[in-house]
């Protein structure tokens, strides 16, 4: 019987413990400050008073929100006079991206599968309704490239240990 190669990649194993978080009601404001001092994620976890995950704020959703009903001042090249009354709204008023949420133990197969079901850069990956961490989509690729590249046999040197 062949072994599956994936279940040497867990969850776990491409494990980000550091990533970006904002309650439902911070306001739009610290969301665009949280986001301006990152060089590559546009995208944050958004939890509930209590740190329970509701959904995922990405860059286009926030920006819909921003300019919705502003598509005349913006064809006159003029900043929507309502943007500016928008950013002391809650994060809560925001229509959120569905969470995609993983086992620490799931295995790339697993992972790649449930990638499919979202469109957020990463996976949230909780041990019961604990967030312990997240893995990125960009992760995922390298481990099935390389996974695929070595045969199926890879010794990753990017899993996170």
């Amino acid at each position: 019987m062949k072994k599956n190669h994936t279940d040497s990649i867990r969850a776990r194993s491409l494990l980000h413990k550091k990533y970006l978080a904002i309650h439902a009601r911070q306001s739009i404001q610290d969301v665009l400050e949280l986001l301006a001092n990152q060089d590559e994620t546009l995208s944050i976890l958004v939890t509930d008073a209590d740190g329970k995950p509701l959904g995922c704020l990405n860059a286009e959703l926030l920006l819909l929100y921003l300019m919705d009903g502003s598509i005349d001042e913006l064809d006159s090249g003029e900043m929507p006079s309502g943007f500016a009354g928008k950013l002391s709204s809650p994060v809560a008023v925001l229509q959120l991206e569905k969470l995609v949420r993983l086992a620490p133990d799931d295995n790339l197969a697993i992972m790649l599968l449930r990638a499919r079901e979202g469109s957020s850069e990463w996976l949230l990956v909780c041990d019961g309704d604990r967030i312990i961490g997240q893995v990125t989509i960009n992760d995922l690729y390298l481990a099935a490239a390389s996974l695929t590249l070595a045969g199926g046999e890879a010794d990753l040197p990017f899993q996170k240990h």
